[in-house]
């Protein structure tokens, strides 16, 4: 027995859409998060993204990349990381990305104290 689509064309998933211009690849997004942690410590990696040491020195090295979970726990916990990471998914920044923390920083501050 089959399964008749009826007069829907067929579905290749090789050929998604035009924007494949616009894609990215592992080797990519590793070589990006590697230069973004080069100068920052594996421990503090592991702390800011909640994963362990060996695998944030993965990361650092580019061997390993970040889960969607861990990316969001380095993107609240580091405000740098978060307005590169914007701009590298292709947001346009107001500022340079230290201007955009450093005013993250600022209100999350005055928010604290207000409650």
């Amino acid at each position: 027995m089959s399964i008749s689509l009826g007069s829907n064309a067929p579905f290749n998933r090789g050929d998604h859409s035009a924007n494949k211009h616009l894609r990215t690849d592992t080797r990519e997004v590793s070589d990006w998060l590697q230069s973004q942690f080069r100068k920052t410590s594996a421990k503090e990696i592991a702390e800011q993204g909640g994963i362990g040491q060996r695998a944030a020195e993965g990361v650092k090295q580019g061997r390993n990349g970040l889960t969607m979970a861990h990316l969001v726990n380095m993107c609240r916990a580091n405000p740098e990381f978060r307005a590169e990471l914007f701009k590298f998914c292709g947001g346009h920044l107001e500022g340079e990305p230290e201007m955009v923390a450093a005013l993250s920083r600022a209100i999350n501050a005055i928010v604290r104290k207000e409650k």
